[in-house]
């Protein structure tokens, strides 16, 4: 914002003419919202994506006939409206949710999502449907009693899904691997085994993927004796798998402890286009009754090169997803305990994370609220879902800020 100058020159062979110019830019500020757009009642949006075309996929559920059923919405990116004949599309009749969405340079989008069955064990079904919201006829089940939380697409327009399933009394990463053809070639577990720890010591979840080449990189969090200690810590974690065989593709990650937030957990993820990750999570004390939303950088090798922690906070307080700008920050969406309810919470920090905060925004409502999926275009516009919550029920919203 403010005042500009601009001078215009034009020569032809020997001659040249100059004409100086003035302008003055006034925007709203960061984190003002330009529209909000919310979903049917008892919805609430999971997860965001930007499709080629640069308008929105929301995925997550919508409850009907009183059963929470996986559902998925496309909006315009201009004004938020939505866009197919049937607004809000059911993908499964029985119970469940969607939990994210990659969309292809083509249009068309790989969805996750778990399903109950009759005895109402989860059970995965990752899908590959058009740009119109409709099955393609590739889709892939998991085993019964998994549960998938994450997905991204990779270079050849196939998918790499990641999760949790119980083994031996204990619980470990799953992943799938599904090619472009639809055919699946992976659906395996991973367990993180410290030097000198017995197998299956720790517990192990993923929230989130993102693909760099032909390695995925898993965010979550993994419970157990770390730093050789006698008393079992949650920590943060990165795990670099080959997409192609499963097999790990270089040391897990683990995030360091700082006295007293002796636990952490990472919730989102994304890829620098230099190979730098960007996680966002959360900080606790030693009893997880003070929190605060952390954001860190590491570099591939394992190196944490930036690190912001926000305000304690009496109550969970926690980074749901984050994405990067052109400009260079980090977008965190996530949620802070106010009043002794959840309350969506967005930011934008400077320093690809490690910066001070730019700008931030409160989701409205007295009731809880969650923001849980941040995206940007290529206008570096910012788009942010979750959900609020109306007359006791949840409804999804989703909002286009001024960053």
């Amino acid at each position: 914002n403010g005042p500009h100058a601009i001078e215009v020159i034009a020569t032809l062979g020997p001659y040249e003419d100059r004409a100086p110019g003035a302008f003055h830019v006034s925007t709203p500020a960061p984190g003002t919202e330009a529209w909000s757009q919310a979903g049917p009642a008892a919805s609430r949006t999971n997860r965001v994506a930007v499709t080629p075309a640069g308008d929105l996929i929301e995925v997550g559920q919508t409850v009907i006939g009183g059963v929470p059923r996986p559902t998925i919405r496309k909006r315009s990116g201009i004004t938020g409206a939505t866009m197919w004949p049937e607004p809000t599309i059911t993908l499964d009749t029985r119970e469940g949710a969607v939990v994210d969405v990659a969309v292809l340079p083509d249009g068309r989008m790989w969805v996750a999502m778990n399903v109950n069955l009759p005895n109402k064990a989860p059970q995965p079904r990752i899908a590959l449907l058009d740009s119109d919201g409709q099955a393609t006829g590739i889709e892939v089940q998991g085993t019964p009693g998994r549960v998938v939380r994450a997905i991204a697409a990779d270079a050849s327009g196939g998918c790499f899904a990641v999760g949790v399933a119980g083994v031996m009394g204990d619980w470990d990463i799953a992943y799938w691997r599904i090619t472009a053809a639809g055919v699946p070639t992976l659906g395996e577990v991973y367990d993180y085994v410290p030097p000198e720890a017995p197998e299956h010591s720790f517990v192990d979840i993923a929230n989130d993927v993102v693909i760099d080449g032909d390695v995925a990189w898993i965010a979550g969090m993994s419970n157990g004796m770390h730093d050789a200690k006698q008393i079992a810590f949650l920590r943060g974690i990165l795990v670099p798998l080959s997409i192609h065989t499963g097999l790990p593709a270089g040391p897990v990650i683990v995030a360091p402890p700082a006295n007293p937030w002796f636990h952490s957990a990472f919730y989102g993820a994304a890829l620098h286009s230099e190979g730098i990750l960007v996680v966002t999570g959360y900080g606790c004390d030693e009893t997880c009754t003070t929190y605060r939303i952390e954001t860190s950088r590491y570099s591939v090798d394992g190196k944490r090169t930036g690190f912001a922690p926000g305000p304690k906070n009496s109550g969970l307080a926690y980074g749901s997803d984050v994405a990067l700008d052109s400009q260079g920050r980090a977008l965190v969406a996530g949620a802070v305990t106010q009043n002794g309810k959840l309350r969506g919470y967005v930011f934008g920090r400077s320093g690809g994370g490690d910066g001070p905060i730019m700008f931030d925004h409160w989701y409205p409502g007295v009731g809880p609220s969650e923001a849980l999926g941040i995206v940007r275009d290529s206008f570096d516009r910012i788009f942010l879902a979750g959900y609020i919550t109306v007359d006791g029920e949840t409804q999804a919203r989703i909002t286009l800020i001024h960053g």
